[in-house]
């Protein structure tokens, strides 16, 4: 069991927590992005859909920058069960009743039965109505293995963290797009390592200071903006959703998020001088997870179409502001706070 704790949350982290939680409402508030209209309101989507992208990513990097110390709290057990009661009973919870709900509305409206097997595909896949849940899936699977992966992690210099992580994203981010321009079949790999690499890239970053250089900086900004211009184009093209633009694992979402994380860590000594900043980033970094829970049901109430410009725009701080609202209030009730963590 360790002994010895050490700080393990920063300013940056809650500015990246806070940053990340805004981009998925972000994401979802254009989920007209998936009409593929090309109109105006549906070019105004991807662009949203572009520079959001990289939520997801960095929501597992941030796991990785805290979790991979773990062992300095408290045990693996301990481990688990404090990750699985934050996260498994919300998702149960939330889950069930965000189901429950759908079969009430549908039954009302066509009177649906009861599908047992499509409730158990739905809760065991993330595909619930009112909800973007597929994300814990795989976050259940990161936190599964991470108590293994720690040792590795631990146990390796960053040099090699940091050529591991490359070796994976070259056959999830570099080979499709070799096969998609020469017409090629080059087995992708892209289950090697799974979110669990996102986790670990987190990890490899906040142990070096190469937020310092500013040559490496600069040309990661050059190279986000790169990808997002490049993957902008390849929706304005597309007429349907393909893996080639929509894949966690692909450069515009690799680069974007690494960028991002650097330039959070960058500002690290600046939020420090401003204490009450920090403050106000830690109290809403503690209402992202809720936010994340109850995001869904805001969005339906929504009083707009989803192809309108206050619904793409407006819709941002709308729900962000209003759930934020309902976290904070539902975590001061004892019986609510426990699904709401």
């Amino acid at each position: 069991m360790a002994k010895n704790k050490e700080k393990t949350r920063f300013g940056w982290m809650d500015l990246l927590n806070v940053f990340a939680c805004i981009s998925v409402v972000a994401l979802h508030c254009n989920g007209y992005t998936h009409t593929y209209a090309h109109d105006a309101p549906w070019k105004q989507a991807i662009f949203f859909e572009t520079v959001f992208y990289s939520a997801v990513p960095i929501f597992f990097m941030l796991s990785g920058a805290t979790l991979f110390n773990y062992r300095s709290r408290y045990t693996t057990a301990q481990f688990y069960k404090k990750r699985y009661t934050k996260t498994l009973i919300p998702y149960l919870v939330f889950g069930i009743g965000l189901y429950t709900l759908h079969f009430l509305k549908q039954s009302v409206s066509s009177g649906a039965a009861f599908d047992v097997n499509h409730f158990l595909s739905a809760m065991l896949t993330g595909q619930i109505p009112f909800a973007n849940f597929w994300f814990f899936i795989p976050l259940f699977m990161v936190y599964l293995f991470i108590p293994f992966l720690e040792r590795i992690v631990n146990q390796s210099s960053t040099k090699e963290l940091f050529l591991l992580v490359s070796i994976v994203f070259f056959f999830s981010a570099i080979v499709p797009i070799v096969n998609y321009l020469g017409h090629w079949n080059i087995t992708q790999a892209t289950s090697i390592g799974g979110y669990c690499i996102y986790a670990i890239l987190g990890y490899a970053l906040t142990k070096t200071d190469i937020e310092k250089n500013k040559r490496i900086v600069f040309s990661l900004c050059f190279l986000t903006l790169a990808f997002w211009g490049i993957r902008y184009a390849g929706l304005l093209n597309s007429t349907e959703r393909t893996p080639l633009w929509f894949n966690y694992f692909g450069l515009y979402a690799v680069i974007p998020a690494t960028t991002c994380f650097i330039l959070a860590k960058r500002l690290d000594s600046w939020l420090a001088c401003h204490e009450k900043l920090t403050q106000i980033l830690t109290k809403l970094s503690a209402l992202s997870f809720g936010v994340y829970l109850t995001h869904g049901l805001a969005l339906a109430a929504l009083p707009f179409t989803k192809d309108s410009y206050a619904y793409r725009i407006l819709g941002i701080p709308l729900v962000y502001l209003s759930c934020c609202a309902a976290v904070f209030i539902m975590q001061k009730i004892p019986l609510l706070r426990k699904v709401v963590p």
